[in-house]
């Protein structure tokens, strides 16, 4: 699980960098709210699995928002790395 760790800071300081380099600007656009999810979904499913976590996403009607796809993308990762790291495990093991 450390390499994961690393994978979100790379993933952090990278976006810190973009920004603070100013070379590219935040890109709002209408952005497929499901598919983004899906994408996240798709790079967590290992962990998903692993701990054996039961997860189901649906959305009935396609989603869309105005948004970055990029940080959106981002904040999504984070959110769902983080659900699975405090998410107990589910067959009594434990990474610690």
């Amino acid at each position: 699980m450390k390499s994961t760790a690393c994978l979100i800071l790379v993933d952090q300081l990278l976006l810190l960098a973009r920004f603070e380099s100013q070379q590219k600007a935040i890109d709002i656009q209408e952005v497929s709210l499901d598919e983004i999810i899906e994408q996240v979904m798709q790079k967590k499913l290992g962990q998903i699995q692993m701990k054996n976590i039961k997860f189901k996403f649906q959305i009935k009607d396609l989603a869309s928002v105005r948004s970055d796809a990029y940080l959106l993308y981002i904040i999504l990762k984070i959110s769902l790395s983080n659900a699975i790291k405090y998410t107990p495990w589910k067959n009594g093991r434990n990474n610690n």
